[in-house]
């Protein structure tokens, strides 16, 4: 079963779940964000019901990320987990779950005018300059002690 980090509840926490699409495959988003904190928590689950449901607790992926003193959020792990289900399932190996989840964390860090960092490293589909250039198109340009950091949107 995957672990997802649990995030404190603190006050003001904002919870919430919803049912979304990504390429035509349905999917359970779940959202927890502690803005005393700075603790963000996205979840993308598969549908109840499904077979593939019964794998990972039924998580294809996640990111978590918190505060550090250099940013308002640090990505500790963004991990999809499309590889572990059965080849037969329609959810096997799809692309686009960790674009959907950086894309949802930034526009909360961008709604929120949080700063972010991250460590382009890798250990799935893409190696780590690919993951480096991926993070520069989605706007992290400043280099600081192994990592990147993408300002606050004001």
């Amino acid at each position: 079963m995957i672990e997802v980090p649990p995030i404190e509840k603190g006050v003001p926490i904002q919870e919430s779940s919803q049912e979304i699409e990504i390429d035509g495959l349905p999917y359970l988003f779940k959202e927890t964000i502690d803005e005393k904190s700075k603790e963000v928590s996205l979840v993308l689950v598969l549908p109840a019901g499904t077979e593939e449901q019964k794998v990972n607790g039924g998580v294809i992926g996640y990111v978590y990320a918190s505060q550090i003193p250099e940013a308002d959020l640090y990505i500790e792990k963004i991990q999809s987990f499309t590889e572990t289900l059965p080849p037969e399932s329609k959810y096997h190996d799809v692309q686009g779950i960790g674009r959907f989840l950086m894309d949802n964390l930034l526009a909360v860090a961008d709604a929120k005018g949080w700063s972010v960092a991250g460590f382009p490293y890798t250990n799935g589909r893409l190696d780590n300059s690919d993951v480096a250039a991926w993070m520069e198109r989605k706007g992290f340009i400043e280099k600081k002690d192994d990592y990147m950091i993408r300002p606050a949107k004001t």
